[in-house]
This record gives C-alpha cells, structure tokens and sequence, in this order.
C-alpha cells in the first residue's frame, strides 16, 4: 500500500498530537476512508515529516496521535524559483505538477506582451491544489509557493534586486544553460520561462538590462511546458541536486 501523506498548519501540532481539519480532513475521512489505528505522515510544511496513527475522527477534523518525527531528506539543497509565463489551461497544470516532482520552491506566473491566456482569480486555488497533489505523490515534505499571477513589470522589478537570474530565450545563440549554471555558487536560483508566445524582444532587452543571463536550450524550439520542465531538470542535475 502507498504512503497515506497529508499537510497541515505547524500550529495545529500541539502536544504530541496533530489535528487535520477542511480538506485533508475530507480527504482522510471521506475520500480515503481511514479509520481509527491507521498509519499515516503528517508534514508540517516546514520539512518535517510525522509519523502518526488516527486516534479519532470527528465531523471536522481528524486527531492524530505522534508515534515519531523527522526532517526529510527529500527536500532539494536548492532553492529555485520558476517565473512561468502563463500558458493555457492543461498546460499551466502540467507545468506545476511536474516542477513539484522535480523539487521547484516556488512558482511565479506572469503575463507578458504576448500571453494569450486568461487571468483569473480562481487559477490560485486551483494552482496549489495541483501543487499539494503532486506534493504528496512526490513525497515531498514542503508544498511549493504558488504567487499570484504577476505582470510583466513585477518580473522586472524582481530580477533587478535579485542575483542569478537565467533566462529561457529560444534566440539565444551564443549562451548556454551549463554555461550560466558554471557560474552559479549561490543556493538560490531564479529560471525564467515565457509563455506561449515567448517574450518580444524589447522585453528580452529589458530583462538582460537588470540582470537577467539568457541562455539557449539547444537547437530546438522547446513548447513552453517543454522548456519549463527541461530548464528545470536541467538546472536541479548540474547543481548536484540528482547526486
């Protein structure tokens, strides 16, 4: 049988005792359908993992008793943020899914001159649901921060006060990704990955002019979903994340 894993608030541990409540509640109780003396682990969102038996569910909420506790060393070393140009439905879904599985600390989407996708308050909630799903399946111990879609200046105005910056740009000719990841030493990445338009060249210029390194994938026209997840895996392999 495949690990029961769940998330909740640090502060609803409390004395050897974790409650789960709204949710992952329902999910235990309703979707799952345990009962009391199941086995379970409980992550607190801050790297450690509980192990922990049902002890009593009620109408809201789930009490669990602590049988022992852990950091995880599933967690990457890296911290990487991922600006995500907002691309279409399944698309945009695929991308945080996959950038979970592969470890990603935050994801940022933004629109740009040319994002042909619709905003919409409703993405958000949707988006950490996909993040809290592929979390789980991961056996992640941390569920990655999901921004609320940003625009174009915001990205700019992030990059300008942030180092190691990399910039997906499908006209890049000369630099490569290895090439900028050699110069790396910090533990804090940023990768950039416009949508499905890309990004016009004005604001490629933009981008580079406040610190951002444009880097080229290949020789191949990489889709958005393709180069946000290659861009990633890439980055998390030659900075020893796949030792």
């Amino acid at each position: 049988m495949s690990e029961r894993r769940f998330f909740t608030e640090k502060s609803n541990i409390i004395g050897g005792h974790v409650f789960l409540m709204g949710d992952e509640h329902r999910h235990l109780s309703i979707v799952l359908r345990l009962r009391q003396g199941d086995n379970v682990v409980v992550c607190d969102g801050t790297g450690k993992e509980y192990n922990a038996v049902v002890s009593k569910i009620e109408k809201s909420r789930t009490l669990l008793d602590i049988v022992s506790e852990e950091y995880t060393n599933s967690e990457p070393r890296l911290n990487v943020t991922l600006y995500q140009g907002l691309v279409k439905g399944e698309k945009m879904d695929f991308i945080i899914q996959k950038a979970t599985e592969l470890g990603v600390t935050k994801i940022v989407p933004f629109t740009s001159k040319y994002t042909v996708a619709e905003n919409s308050l409703s993405k958000n909630d949707r988006f950490y649901k996909i993040a809290l799903s592929a979390a789980k399946q991961s056996r992640r111990a941390i569920i990655p921060e999901i921004s609320e879609v940003q625009n174009f200046d915001d990205l700019l105005k992030f990059v300008k006060n942030n180092k190691n910056v990399i910039l997906a740009y499908e006209n890049e000719n000369a630099n490569t990704l290895k090439q900028a990841l050699t110069n790396i030493k910090s533990k804090v990445v940023t990768l950039i990955v416009g949508s499905e338009g890309g990004f016009s060249t004005e604001e490629v210029e933009e981008l580079m002019s406040v610190g951002a390194v444009s880097v080229k994938l290949g020789k191949r026209i990489l889709r958005a979903e393709t180069a946000a997840i290659s861009i990633l895996a890439c980055t998390m392999f030659d900075l020893n994340e796949w030792e």
